[in-house]
């Protein structure tokens, strides 16, 4: 079988390679969807602080630049710093986390009432209370001591810990000795 071509005629499938070479080098190509825009980030960091119970949304600060995220202001726990650093690193689209917020409880409290509320949180949560810990305070830093069973016993002390109003950081040198 012979083929003839009309003169001025060009198949179909070589437009289309032509195009696929073209399009991109004259950068009219299709913008990538999968990039996703700093304002974009910045918007689903917010509304996750505003359904989070733990992070007091009107205290945070969030800009976005290049993907980097970068939170700053004041919170009144160690947990909801932490937390919001847990939120942004969750969100799609994030490449790197500066982390400037400051736990700043709304009036200052003693080391020895910051330690009172350690002991107290600890004995009042109903996992934690069994567990041998010293809490030392200086200046709103917390040092624990001690020995637990498990892991999972260990994180959960340091959590009842971060909850704390007063907590500025939380040293941990609790160890684990399985039974």
């Amino acid at each position: 079988m012979k083929t003839i071509f009309r003169q001025g005629f060009i198949p179909p499938a070589l437009k289309v390679m032509v195009l696929m070479v073209a399009l991109p080098s004259l950068g009219l190509a299709k913008v990538d969807q999968n990039v996703i825009r700093d304002k974009d980030i910045t918007v689903a960091i917010e509304s996750r602080f505003l359904v989070d119970q733990t992070v007091p949304s009107n205290g945070i600060d969030v800009h976005t630049d290049n993907g980097v995220v970068m939170l700053s202001g004041e919170v009144p726990t160690l947990l909801a710093r932490e937390r919001a650093g847990k939120i942004v690193a969750s969100i799609r689209g994030v490449q790197a986390l500066i982390n400037t917020i400051a736990v700043n409880p709304t009036s200052r409290i003693g080391d020895e009432e910051v330690r009172f509320k350690v002991i107290a949180a600890l004995a009042a949560d109903p996992a934690s209370d069994s567990y041998e810990i010293t809490v030392q305070v200086s200046q709103g830093r917390v040092m624990l001591t001690g020995t637990v069973e498990s892991w999972q016993e260990k994180q959960l002390t340091e959590e009842v810990v971060r909850s704390v109003k007063g907590v500025q950081s939380l040293r941990s040198r609790i160890t684990v000795n399985p039974p």
